[in-house]
């Protein structure tokens, strides 16, 4: 004779009255949903203090890029202190050009030939010039006012406008 009787479930625990509810949100990322301003704050002062990316700041503090980014966009006073933050953010990055234009690093480069490996010591210009650009064009695209290239508009010359009614004079 068979059985087919169904395993048992486990109970399921009931929440406690008034007790917050954690969500886990992936790998080192587990907040109460009442302090997620508390660690908006923390990433506001990564991001003007440290200079460190909204997002890496996010993952620092273990707070979701969506709960901040709600944060964010649907409270007044966080999209205020965010653009602040973000600003702050931007004029350390145009701070840094100069220093990393002006500062050699060097390094070793390896080019494969037919010859076999070439290793060459000296001077990384190259991963120093992409930095800078990507900087100066990240400057120019979020910050064009301060940091866009500038459009000379000059305007000379004179316009003459002459209306034909088609009445005789």
């Amino acid at each position: 004779m068979t059985s087919t009787a169904k395993p048992k479930k486990p109970p399921v625990k009931k929440a406690k009255a008034g007790a917050t509810k954690k969500r886990a949100l992936g790998p080192n990322v587990v907040h109460v949903k009442k302090d997620i301003p508390a660690l908006a704050e923390e990433v506001y002062q990564l991001m003007s203090r440290d200079g460190i990316s909204a997002l890496a700041a996010c993952k620092s503090v273990g707070l979701s890029w969506g709960a901040f980014w709600a944060l964010t966009t649907e409270n007044e006073i966080h999209v205020m202190k965010y653009a602040r933050a973000r600003e702050a953010l931007l004029d350390r990055h145009a701070e840094e050009l100069m220093q990393i234009s002006d500062t050699p690093v060097m390094g070793t480069k390896s080019v494969s030939k037919a010859t076999g490996l070439e290793i060459t010591e000296g001077d990384m210009i190259e991963h120093r010039r992409l930095q800078v650009d990507t900087r100066k064009w990240l400057l120019s695209k979020l910050l064009p006012k301060k940091y866009g290239d500038k459009l000379g508009v000059d305007h000379g010359g004179s316009i003459s406008l002459t209306v034909n009614t088609g009445v005789p004079d």
